[in-house]
């Protein structure tokens, strides 16, 4: 290996481990930052009416959102009736989840949930839900970042690689879809346990998967495949020799 590879690959190791770093560090501010400890928040302390609410804490993509479709039988409560958020000596219930159309084109109410209050123990829950994705991809960089560093030190071809390829193709192909079935799972936990409970069902919509994961994860596999082939007859070609 000349020294221009040898700084090529070194640079590709180094970026790779960075984006580790920063898929790591993603999940540490979304835990961390204004949006995810107010998640950690118990049920019990006071909560402010919806008005306000918005004012002080404005809606970030780390709350528990979710699209939802209301039961027809609810289809013309009003909004303070449909959301039972009415204040109580000024602070929200237990449980407190708010409905807004959000005008989707569908028969019947369709719109969004968020769930202001869905108890400790289902935020806690719903953070680790949301650092699924970022931790899978750390673990898919540092991955990458190994196999390249095998190719600086020594011999890339080698079994060891052909599984690190054939694993990170599995995750790539089923991590997305677990991943937003979890997130689904603790969504209806949380409308099943909030004022809007019976009122109306979470809404997922199976266009949402991401499909150019499973091409990326498929192609990977091929890849593992081949390249197990390959130290294969490489080592069956050695022994000949």
């Amino acid at each position: 290996m000349n020294e221009r590879q040898d700084v090529v690959l070194g640079l590709a190791k180094w970026v790779l481990r960075g984006l580790a770093v920063l898929s790591l560090l993603g999940v540490v501010a979304g835990v961390l930052g204004a949006s995810g400890t107010m998640s950690l928040y118990d049920r019990h302390v006071p909560r402010p009416v919806p008005e306000l609410a918005q004012r002080l804490w404005p809606q970030s993509g780390d709350m528990p959102t979710s699209l939802v479709k209301v039961r027809p039988a609810h289809w013309d409560d009003t909004n303070d009736e449909f959301n039972g958020v009415a204040a109580q000596d000024g602070e929200m219930p237990a449980g407190a989840a708010q409905f807004r159309d959000v005008g989707t084109a569908v028969v019947g109410g369709a719109g969004e949930m968020v769930f202001y209050d869905p108890g400790l123990p289902r935020r806690v829950v719903w953070l680790i839900a949301i650092a699924v994705v970022p931790v899978g991809l750390a673990w898919l960089w540092w991955t990458l970042s190994r196999i390249v560093l095998s190719a600086r030190t020594g011999d890339p071809f080698s079994q060891r690689n052909a599984r690190r390829l054939a694993i990170a193709g599995v995750v790539i192909v089923l991590g997305p879809p677990l991943a937003l079935l979890f997130q689904q799972l603790v969504l209806r936990w949380m409308l099943a346990n909030s004022t809007a409970a019976g009122k109306a069902d979470i809404w997922f919509r199976w266009e949402s998967l991401p499909l150019w994961t499973l091409g990326v994860g498929l192609a990977m596999l091929v890849l593992a495949a081949v390249w197990r082939r390959g130290v294969a007859m490489r080592e069956d070609l050695e022994g000949l020799v």
